[in-house]
């Protein structure tokens, strides 16, 4: 064909004819980014607000394990200037399912297995279980908001229209949990806090200058979620561990003992162990005691990462497998967390560091770094030293 000097830059690299649309209809077809599309200003150039995904307000004091539902309220974003929701058409929903089963469902996981769960088993399950449906109808609006950023507010709207009823349906599914719908409540809270994970990182996304530190609040109320959505379901857990979800249940190391850390790492470990944590929280003080339990969780999933699959490259390894740390850490660090405690922050910033590992991740692209750079900010000069590690990884 003719070259198109002025044709986009996937449409270049594939060597096709670009039409020249904004976007084109190559990347409109395969659902990518078109170096061709507007920005979100618009042509005008005038700013153009956006909604942003942000979990609401939840006391730090409110344990999941006390109250199993309190966890649901933070499924449901908080939209800046969130219209009242509309119904969408069936043609809107079909659209999103298409999506969600040729495009989301393999974004979701590097492992066969797992694509060909989310692309034909949930969606099959979903058909008698509406509250799962409309978490994936979530998920592949949320997915569509960062591939088409001319339409990011229309695909924000929907997936917040749609985790609404999923939120509001599974709270009635919870009060009668059986054999027949744990394993789609399991898929739906797997979804749920899919969309959890991706708001964080969406929201550090609009806000680069690092002047905001709300995203650790955000990371609190991911922990939250972690730990109610298995108090919730504890009691169901062998049923859903021997239906078709049970893949989906984080692989871990049978004898983690039985591993040794590298030596650069190690020395780290070390270091916070005798000398960081120590010198930032009181002797034989709740805090200390505290932060080496979350220290000791944190090594079982470096080693996790460095030794569960070692014929893989790491960034082919599932998200899940860092983010377990969250179901580890004792409910106090969460507390800590949220006051900003120095010690608490030091030991978020060699979690955070882990995501580097995971940069292929659509929705996990440039946060490692930014969430980092905030937390050196909050830390200050004084206690920089804490972080200079993690910094250094990158």
């Amino acid at each position: 064909h003719s070259k198109s000097r002025h044709g986009c830059s996937r449409c270049k690299l594939r060597r096709v004819r670009c039409d020249l649309q904004a976007p084109c209809g190559n990347c409109r077809r395969r659902t990518e980014k078109c170096s061709l599309a507007p920005t979100p200003s618009g042509s005008s150039g005038a700013a153009q607000h956006i909604p942003v995904l942000s979990p609401p307000q939840w006391p730090i004091h409110t344990s999941p394990l006390q109250d199993h539902f309190a966890f649901l309220s933070l499924f449901v974003p908080a939209l800046t200037e969130q219209p009242a929701p509309r119904p969408l058409s069936w043609t809107e929903d079909l659209f999103l399912m298409s999506h969600f089963t040729s495009a989301t469902s393999y974004t979701l996981s590097h492992r066969e297995a797992d694509q060909h769960l989310w692309r034909v088993i949930v969606p099959e399950m979903a058909t008698a279980h509406p509250f799962l449906m409309h978490g994936l109808l979530a998920v592949s609006a949320v997915h569509l908001s960062y591939l088409r950023q001319h339409d990011r507010t229309k695909y924000v709207l929907q997936s917040s229209y749609h985790q609404a009823l999923a939120t509001s349906q599974l709270r009635s599914v919870l009060t009668n949990i059986t054999a027949e719908n744990c394993s789609a409540a399991f898929g739906l809270c797997a979804l749920l806090t899919l969309i959890s994970m991706i708001s964080i990182a969406r929201r550090s996304d609009t806000e680069r200058d690092g002047s905001d530190t709300s995203f650790v609040d955000d990371i609190v109320h991911h922990f939250m979620l972690t730990r109610g959505i298995g108090g919730v379901l504890a009691d169901h857990w062998d049923t859903i561990l021997a239906g078709p979800l049970r893949i989906l249940s984080t692989d871990k190391l049978d004898d983690p003992d039985a591993y040794a850390l590298p030596p650069n790492v190690a020395r780290q470990f070390s270091a916070l162990r005798d000398t960081i944590l120590p010198a930032l929280n009181s002797p034989e003080s709740a805090t200390l005691r505290t932060s080496m339990e979350a220290l000791d969780g944190l090594e079982l999933v470096y080693k996790n990462i460095l030794f569960l699959h070692p014929h893989l490259p790491r960034s082919k390894l599932e998200v899940g497998v860092a983010l377990r740390w969250m179901s580890l850490v004792p409910v106090e660090f969460m507390t800590s967390l949220k006051h900003r405690d120095t010690a608490s922050l030091v030991l978020l910033a060699h979690f955070i560091v882990l995501f580097a590992n995971f940069s292929n991740v659509w929705f996990l692209q440039g946060w490692c770094e930014h969430a980092l750079a905030r937390i050196e900010t909050i830390v200050g000069e004084q206690d920089r030293e804490g972080v200079k590690w993690p910094l250094e990884q990158l």
